[in-house]
């Protein structure tokens, strides 16, 4: 018995041929740097959803995932939200940017006078925030340790006066006379159906009530 043989044909590239994952990766990105910035009456959001707009008709299903990667690179050198402060010897120093200033970890640099501020993502570039939040941690720290002292202080004499006055409330557990039988536990009612539980005994096996067919 022969069989017929069906060829399956390859999967379609849908992106624009001879254009390799690294040149796509490049297009994309100088595409989404031209228009996903601050410029006319649209914001940063709006102008990201527009590029992914056009990159998803001008790259096609294949080229999705770079060209999605490219334009949230972009998207996060464009919105940084912590940044260190100082001298370019100081943030060389640490590592944000070269000798000459230029950013190496660090997303952008702004130069001011007499100092610059290394804007990344990273939060641990914001070393006086992080200052400031561990300041702010430790001061509602202090004053939740003190409300508890307030509010121990208030309820100490009540506590002072019920050590040393009363009432006492214990459990007594009254002992059981020998020969008397230990006390049952409730039995749930009888099943219908299949069978039934009485109390005598305890649990006992389910009884078929009736004759098998």
């Amino acid at each position: 018995m022969q069989q017929a043989t069906l060829p399956l044909p390859s999967t379609p590239d849908l992106s624009k041929p001879g254009l390799d994952a690294r040149t796509l990766w490049r297009l994309s990105y100088r595409q989404s740097r031209a228009q996903v910035r601050k410029a006319g009456r649209f914001g940063i959001g709006e102008r990201y959803a527009h590029c992914l707009d056009h990159m998803r008709r001008r790259w096609g299903p294949s080229g999705w995932p770079i060209a999605q990667a490219a334009a949230r690179t972009v998207l996060e050198v464009r919105t940084p939200g912590h940044a260190a402060s100082g001298t370019v010897a100081d943030l060389w120093r640490q590592g944000w940017v070269n000798a000459r200033g230029e950013p190496t970890r660090a997303c952008s640099v702004e130069k001011l006078t007499g100092w610059r501020m290394a804007w990344s993502a990273d939060p641990l570039a914001s070393v006086n925030g992080n200052r400031m939040l561990r300041a702010r941690l430790a001061r509602l720290r202090r004053e939740e340790k003190a409300r508890m002292r307030r509010t121990a202080a208030l309820l100490a004499p009540d506590r002072l006066r019920i050590e040393a006055e009363g009432p006492y409330f214990a459990l007594t557990v009254r002992p059981r006379p020998r020969g008397e039988p230990a006390a049952e536990d409730p039995v749930p009612a009888a099943t219908s159906g299949a069978g039934r539980r009485t109390a005598q005994g305890g649990r006992r096996r389910c009884a078929y009530v009736g004759e098998l067919a």
